[in-house]
């Protein structure tokens, strides 16, 4: 059951109301403030920290960060809806955040909307806060905060991708040969390719001359080979 209102929906937004009664200017606030989470393209930002947050769910930093991504698009709104507000209207506005947070108590909502009001009590109080302090300085930074977030949310993840340099195996190191002039030589095959001869012994043919060793000298027939092998 549906307790909050909410925005869901990225390419199609639906705003879907609880069934509770809803004064005129409750319903007022509440539209605006979902279509203003749609205005800044709000759930493609949380849509893009999910599918990351999925990626990496091992990493314990991802969900600090998905909460404080959650908060700031929560208080980006509030600013946003509140800046040309009086005092009155903004008491308003946030009497109306707290009845519906009053109404959602045992709501639990999918990460992929956005609701109308904020699960955590401690929240809801920075956000009263925010919108009730008359020093600009404070709200200026919104913003900037969710792009310095997403940017560490990156970073960290970058961070903890550990990158071992590539080696060969003890077992395939055993398995393994190289072909050097030292060491090897080429014999056109009568049948067409080429005989590969290592350390004096026939070791294999192949149909064509490889860049790994395509330095190695090349005979018409393998004493030809011996015979050069042995002049070395």
């Amino acid at each position: 059951m549906i307790t909050a209102p909410l925005l869901f929906g990225i390419f199609k937004p639906y705003i879907v109301l609880p069934n509770i009664e809803l004064s005129e200017r409750d319903l007022y606030y509440i539209l605006k403030h979902e279509i203003t989470h749609y205005y800044y393209h709000d759930l493609w930002i949380k849509c893009f920290v999910e599918v990351i947050a999925i990626i990496y769910w091992w990493n314990p930093l991802i969900y600090i960060l998905k909460q404080q991504i959650d908060k700031i698009l929560e208080i980006r709104v509030d600013l946003a809806i509140t800046k040309q507000l009086d005092e009155s209207k903004k008491i308003h506005y946030l009497e109306c955040l707290l009845f519906i947070a009053k109404e959602n108590t045992t709501s639990k909502v999918n990460y992929f909307v956005l609701t109308f009001n904020s699960e955590s009590a401690s929240v809801l109080a920075q956000r009263f806060h925010i919108v009730l302090d008359d020093n600009p300085r404070k709200k200026s930074p919104a913003k900037n905060l969710i792009v310095l977030l997403i940017s560490a949310l990156i970073l960290a993840l970058i961070s903890v991708v550990v990158l071992e340099p590539y080696s060969i195996s003890y077992i395939d190191q055993q398995q393994t040969v190289e072909l050097t002039t030292e060491t090897s030589f080429l014999v056109i095959n009568p049948n067409g390719g080429y005989d590969i001869y290592l350390n004096g012994d026939y070791f294999g043919t192949v149909s064509e001359i490889k860049d790994s060793y395509s330095n190695l000298h090349i005979f018409k027939n393998a004493k030809e080979g011996f015979s050069y092998e042995n002049k070395k």
